[in-house]
């Protein structure tokens, strides 16, 4: 057996989070570069999803967001899904 537990339980045991948000309107993604330790996953016009390996400073990070982004839409922070925290078991 490699992982056992609830599924939220497992999930919120990871230290993996997946921040992702999205904008209208004209605006920059230059806030990417304040984030440490992010890896873009995904990166559309209005939206965009970072892998974050280690801990970010929300209320910073969603300060610069706001400032550099222009409207935020959506502001989210996942963990990542069960298949993805088997994945990571089983590279373990």
């Amino acid at each position: 057996m490699i992982l056992a537990g609830r599924v939220s339980d497992l999930r919120a045991a990871s230290p993996t989070r997946y921040l992702e948000v999205a904008t209208s309107g004209p605006g920059s993604q230059r806030w990417i570069e304040d984030v440490r330790g992010a890896r873009i996953i995904e990166r559309r016009s209005d939206r965009i999803r970072l892998l974050l390996q280690d801990a970010a400073d929300l209320p910073a990070l969603a300060a610069s967001v706001s400032a550099l982004a222009g409207n935020v839409t959506s502001f989210s922070l996942e963990p990542p899904s069960l298949s993805e925290v088997f994945t990571q078991a089983v590279r373990r």
